[in-house]
């Protein structure tokens, strides 16, 4: 990435660590090669928050010699996030005509004959017709950034509200899990429906502490262990059963900081 590039990923990291969840694109990244195994590995597996990897992923971006290319992490952005890669594409075009006024201000330093010149540290002087020099002194643009870093910004007052993005891979899979369940209790497969979720439960509850399987792929079966648990509750709806059903509600919560987003499990839960 060249200068600008990172530039415009800087200005846009507190809305990058706000709003994104790494593992949503570490995949599409590395599919691209453009980030290798390990870092894959890492934000997959490490136990982490994802406001933590978010900032171990960016961090990887902005080294000297990543081959991460700015248009492939934008393209990684669009699958999951278009948002984000919008704000990002605009920043990056704000900073790029920002560069380009800069430059343009720069070719009218005005040249005279017989004038001494200053530019910064370095003097380059002209023989004067006039006993009097005139001193232009020409101010970088890298100077006039470091002056307004040093002009504090007002904290605002309000933190920005953190934006969920619940169209994942990740999220669409459940969805249709959810949708095929559902369905089975509406077209009366009471059958049917409890072998799926016995099948499902069965297996999260196999899983869920070996030590062997990966995190992931255990924050996957807490999902669908999740979603399961919610179709259960959505038939005994469906068929008017009035019973205790608060076991089942307490199984549900005892689950939810253990799937991949609890933000949006813990609405389905209050909904439900």
């Amino acid at each position: 990435m060249n200068k600008n590039e990172k530039l415009a990923i800087q200005s846009c990291s507190r809305a990058i660590v706000e709003d994104l969840d790494a593992k949503d694109i570490v995949q599409i990244l590395f599919s691209e090669q453009l980030i290798g195994i390990e870092l894959l590995e890492k934000i997959q597996e490490l136990k982490e928050t994802r406001r933590e990897k978010c900032e171990r992923l960016l961090r990887y971006i902005l080294q000297q010699n990543c081959k991460c290319t700015f248009a492939g992490f934008i393209k990684a952005l669009q699958y999951e996030n278009d948002f984000l890669a919008s704000t990002l594409e605009k920043k990056y075009s704000e900073i790029i005509a920002e560069s380009d006024v800069n430059d343009s201000d720069a070719e009218f330093i005005p040249h005279r004959e017989n004038c001494r010149y200053e530019f910064g540290n370095s003097v380059s002087e002209t023989n004067c017709d006039h006993n009097d020099s005139i001193h232009i002194q020409c101010t970088s643009v890298e100077d006039e950034i470091s002056q307004s870093e040093r002009i504090e910004t007002p904290r605002p007052l309000f933190e920005n509200i953190r934006r969920i993005n619940p169209y994942t891979s990740q999220r669409r899979k459940l969805a249709a899990l959810s949708l095929q369940l559902k369905r089975l209790s509406h077209d009366g497969q009471s059958d049917a429906l409890q072998k799926y979720i016995k099948t499902i439960n069965t297996s999260y509850e196999r899983h869920k502490l070996n030590r062997g399987k990966a995190i992931g792929d255990k924050m996957c079966l807490a999902d669908m262990h999740f979603t399961a648990l919610e179709a259960d509750l959505s038939e005994r709806r469906v068929k008017f059963d009035v019973s205790d059903r608060s076991s089942m509600f307490n199984e549900m919560k005892d689950v939810i900081p253990f799937t991949t987003d609890p933000r949006i499990s813990s609405m389905t839960f209050c909904a439900r």
